[in-house]
């Protein structure tokens, strides 16, 4: 496994994570 690979996912991962913090959050509020 190459490093820009690594990077990739790593950024997806974030993406996932900020996506769904948003929607629990939304969630959360109502």
């Amino acid at each position: 496994m190459n490093e820009q690979e690594e990077s990739l996912k790593e950024e997806v991962f974030t993406t996932l994570v900020s996506e769904s913090g948003k929607v629990y959050t939304q969630m959360a509020l109502h």
